[in-house]
């Protein structure tokens, strides 16, 4: 697969875009936290894709100083990419973190949205409203303490192997090194991670579960929704989405989270076909 590589206005930023150009649907691709539009490489064999690398992530710009990454600010990059692109009409293909943006951007431009079909998500982390100051208090400790964490990696194997230790969720060897293999650049001394540090920082706020209970109800396309059997999804997740989403289908597979880069990576690129050209 030849990808078409490009950088896309997003207000004050560039985003880097790879581009699958096929007939049909122009469909937005939006990966997980830290990970970047290499996810959805399997993706682009059929369908006419735009595989973003999110804001601090990849080949990306970086936010200015002092500034954060909210998901509503997420929400606006694709905004402003989007009408970069001149795109209409569009559908989302969203992992984890990219999932809950395009729910956020499907409820708020609802007439620019024809469908969503989500990995993994569709949700940012939320929550309870009266633990707002005990997030914010610790949220503003890490922003005051020294940096901790070690940029600098050796090659690709080590950063991989880095990658592998420490996910949030389980990931094998080779998703590792997909994940990673963009996120290093060179250095005198080897390389260092390209991803902006401040990703790995908590929201100074985050919404609660009614604020965005309000975003789900303003949408109003159909929504596809692939969870795996070892994922993060919980019984009041799925129950969360059975109850707000208007038009739901909803489909679990043997997986963990990164389930669209391992063993059921052909199963859901096929699911994806099938909804994305019906």
């Amino acid at each position: 697969m030849n990808w078409q590589e490009d950088l896309v206005s997003a207000g004050q930023l560039k985003l880097y875009c790879k581009r699958a150009a096929h007939d049909g649907p122009a469909i937005i691709a939006l990966h997980g936290w830290l990970d970047t539009a290499d996810s959805f490489d399997a993706f682009g064999e059929n369908l006419n894709l735009y595989s973003f690398d999110l804001a601090g992530h990849g080949q990306s710009d970086h936010r200015p100083p002092g500034s954060n990454y909210h998901i509503w600010e997420y929400a606006l990059d694709m905004a402003f990419a989007i009408e970069s692109l001149c795109l209409n009409e569009v559908h989302f293909l969203g992992h984890s973190l990219g999932a809950a943006i395009s729910v956020m951007y499907a409820a708020l431009f609802p007439d620019k949205v024809k469908s969503l079909f989500l990995i993994e998500g569709f949700a940012p982390h939320l929550m309870q409203e009266d633990q707002t100051a005990c997030h914010m208090r610790e949220a503003f400790k890490q922003r005051l303490a020294p940096p901790r964490f070690n940029t600098e990696v050796a090659d690709l194997e080590q950063a991989a192997k880095r990658r592998f230790e420490n996910a949030v969720s389980p990931v094998t060897r080779e998703t590792a090194r997909r994940l990673v293999r963009r996120q290093i650049i060179a250095t005198d001394k080897g390389f260092k991670w390209s991803f902006d540090q401040r990703l790995r920082m908590g929201s100074l706020v985050r919404l609660s579960f009614e604020q965005f209970s309000s975003f789900i109800t303003e949408v109003v396309c159909p929504v596809h929704i692939v969870m795996g059997d070892k994922g993060l999804f919980s019984k009041k997740a799925i129950a969360i989405a059975e109850s707000r989403f208007k038009n739901l289908t909803l489909k679990q597979l043997t997986g963990g989270h990164h389930l669209h880069m391992e063993d059921a990576e052909q199963q859901i690129v096929d699911l994806a076909n099938k909804w994305f050209h019906s």
